[in-house]
Formats: C-alpha cells, structure tokens, sequence
C-alpha cells in the first residue's frame, strides 16, 4: 500500500495498478505507437502488474522488509494467465524489479519463465522489451501520484515499436493543496505529460483511497480525482 505524505490515507496496491492500466489504455497517437500485440492484452498486463499484492494489502511500499519483498515477488511470479501476453507483460515488469531490488536468483527464475512463455507466442522478445518501457512510465506515474504529494520524472520510452531508440516522456504530478485536509476529504491530481503520448486530449478519472485507521478491516474510502493533459 501506499501511504499519502499529506494525510492520514492509503492507497491499494490495486488502485496505483488501476491508474497504470488506464494510462496504458490511452497509449498511442501519430507520435507514438502501441505496442506490436493484441493491445487489449497489453493493457490488461499494465493492470495487473503488482496483482501480487491482492485487493487491499497492508505492507508499506516504501518500508518493506527484505523478506516482504521476496514474499510479494514469488507471488507476483506464480501469477497464471490464460492469456500469454497478459502474463509475460506483467512479468516482464516484475522481472526489472527483481534486478534493482537484488533479487538475482528469482530474477533468473522469472526470465526463464518468461522465456518458456514467449516461446509459446508468435511475437519476438524486443516487442515486449519495448512494450515494458511504457509499463515503467505507466508504473512510475501511478507510483508517485500515490503519495498525494507535488512530484516529477521522466522515462525513456520506445516511440516506434521496431526501433531500439528511447523518447524521454516527462512527468509532473501536482495536487490542490485546498482539497486536502486532514480528514478523508476528496482531492485532485494533475498530471501533465511532455511529449504528449496519449490518444485523448485529456483524460479524466479517479482512485479510492482509505482512512489508515482501521485499514483493511473497518474501510472509509475517499475519492481521489485525477486528471492527465499535455
């Protein structure tokens, strides 16, 4: 879960995935390119990346213990799909994470898994290699926005599907701080993207996040808008 820094309320793992796959949903525009499988199966990888997790873990994003961590990556591995690419776009994701957390011997176990399911596809390995730069932006954007807090990045994303070149997409993620008070109020989140890589104008939606106290037990949720434009 994540923890807001402005306010006694936290996010699911699944609601930060949820944010990814409706990013994921709008990707593409005459500048850049969905990716080259089924994009329906693309986005529903985007979502299901940190599916691990469950519906409303309790374990701190940020002040997990080693043993956690290993925990929620065997279980982000054993994940089965009846679809292939669902599977192999959510493990590709999980995959990078074990390689910056230090997990090498799960890491090894998780690309071979992938290996064996690409095999299995009609698709090349550099598709999903591009594919998994825009689930990093997808990822990184609903990681931060989590927070409730005034944020930035950028991450270098394949733009044309057939091309081993990067376009750096930058982000910024600013809140009202007059919508956020101390109890479950609602709130709103800007986000803006540059270059624009989206196939909307603007898109709008929103998150649930609940009261810490008594979390996941006793549940109190409260609506945290977004909004994503150039």
């Amino acid at each position: 879960m994540f923890v807001s820094k402005r306010r006694p309320v936290v996010f699911p793992q699944s609601e930060h995935a949820r944010l990814a796959g409706t990013i994921a949903q709008y990707w593409g525009n005459e500048q850049f390119q969905r990716p080259e499988m089924p994009f329906d199966a693309f986005c529903a990888g985007v979502a299901l990346h940190d599916f691990g997790y469950g519906l409303l873990d309790t374990d701190n994003i940020v002040s997990m213990e080693l043993s956690e961590r290993q925990r929620t990556f065997e279980s982000l591995m054993g994940m089965r799909f009846d679809d292939p690419v669902v599977e192999i776009v959510a493990k590709t994701h999980v995959a990078r994470l074990m390689n910056t957390s230090g997990f090498a011997s799960l890491e090894a176990r998780c690309r071979q898994q992938l290996k064996e399911l690409i095999a299995g596809t009609d698709l090349p390995a550099d598709v999903f290699t591009n594919a998994d730069t825009i689930t990093r932006l997808c990822d990184s954007i609903a990681f931060d926005f989590c927070f409730e807090q005034d944020a930035g990045g950028s991450v270098a994303v394949a733009a044309e599907q057939t091309s081993a070149e990067r376009v750096e997409v930058c982000y910024q993620i600013d809140f009202d701080s007059n919508e956020l008070g101390v109890k479950c109020n609602n709130s709103v989140g800007c986000i803006r993207l540059s270059p624009w890589p989206l196939s909307a104008d603007i898109v709008r939606g929103y998150l649930l996040a609940y009261e810490q106290s008594g979390f996941p037990e006793e549940l109190n949720p409260c609506r945290v808008e977004f909004e994503i434009r150039s």
